[in-house]
């Protein structure tokens, strides 16, 4: 009893611990999936895909040895005209969707590297054709007198951008190169929903170069696309592109930093790479204004040589215009 005899007092209940989690460690061969981990693909990162797509998801994370936990693939969720179906009640069309499979630049390279050791070689600089002017329309979607929805223009602009990007893949062997080349108004015929690529048009087509000069010169990569070739129309993001898209948003929000810090002035091609690896506007101003120029680029580290490696005295300099293979 208390002293003031309102009866005993309430011991108080220690909280619950809570309950440990346990991850258990990846296995040697990261692309064949428990069923816990396959769970975790369908409710993050291929979120919404039925059990046929995610089948077929997995399949090609296998077929390829990709880890999708480790960001070397995910899947996109994109729009498909020949999948439209007619609703029986409704009697409206209903879009249909497939599920593609994406992965990076250095991903599709670590395929070509890993599976074609003997002949794996190097990747030039790319080159870029004359610049063209070309609009791209600013607008939202409203809705019409119907209640339908309806592209509304709000303002045109006009951005400069490369008419061409080439990029040579040499592999050990062969005296000439895979040439891969591409055309702006080809991969990006519309803009409008494409942020990144009005804001860096050389890298992301040279990205673009860079893919198909690999997948030519590698079959292992075939069948393999880039984010950059798939930025023209709208589409549903799973789960891990949405954090690819996150990404994208911070991107944009440094280059507008940038040209508020630097006078209005757009960052170079050299620059929009430092600011795309996540260094801050003042870090790349700060770099450029003590190397006394704007054209900072970032430090290439060359790559360690590997055992019984061809010299690089012996490698082709470039592509013979005359005999030159596409």
């Amino acid at each position: 009893m208390s002293e003031e005899g309102k009866g005993p007092v309430p011991r108080k209940r220690k909280p619950k611990e809570p309950a440990a989690i346990v991850v258990q460690a990846p296995s040697k061969k990261p692309w064949e999936l428990t069923e816990t981990e396959v769970e975790l693909v369908r409710n993050h990162i291929a979120k919404g895909a039925s059990n046929e797509e995610l089948t077929f998801c997995l399949g090609v994370a296998r077929r390829f040895k990709l880890d999708p936990f480790r960001g070397q693939i995910w899947f996109v969720k994109r729009a498909d005209r020949n999948l439209d179906k007619k609703d029986p009640v409704t009697k409206k069309w209903v879009k249909g969707y497939r599920w593609i499979p994406i992965v990076g630049i250095n991903g599709l390279l670590h395929i070509a590297a890993r599976d074609h050791k003997k002949e794996f070689g190097s990747i030039s600089k790319i080159s870029y054709g004359p610049v063209i002017e070309v609009e791209w329309v600013e607008g939202y979607w409203g809705k019409d007198e119907r209640g339908e929805a309806q592209w509304v223009t709000k303002a045109k602009h006009k951005i400069k951008v490369p008419e061409w990007a080439e990029v040579n893949a040499f592999k050990r062997g062969d005296p000439l190169p895979t040439v891969g080349q591409v055309f702006w108004e080809e991969i990006y015929p519309n803009v409008d929903n494409a942020p990144l690529v009005r804001q860096m048009p050389r890298l992301m087509l040279g990205k673009c170069a860079t893919a198909q000069a690999v997948r030519k010169a590698y079959p292992a990569t075939d069948g393999l696309y880039l984010q950059e070739e798939f930025m023209v129309e709208p589409y549903e993001p799973s789960e891990q592109a949405k954090l690819s898209e996150t990404k994208v948003s911070a991107i944009d929000e440094r280059i507008a930093r940038f040209k508020e810090l630097n006078g209005g002035k757009m960052p170079t091609e050299a620059q929009c790479s430092l600011l795309e690896l996540g260094q801050s506007p003042e870090e790349v101003l700060l770099a450029a204004s003590l190397s006394g120029g704007t054209n900072t680029k970032p430090k290439e580290i060359p790559p360690e040589a590997p055992e019984g490696s061809v010299p690089p005295d012996i490698w082709p300099k470039g592509p013979v215009p005359s005999t030159e293979r596409t």
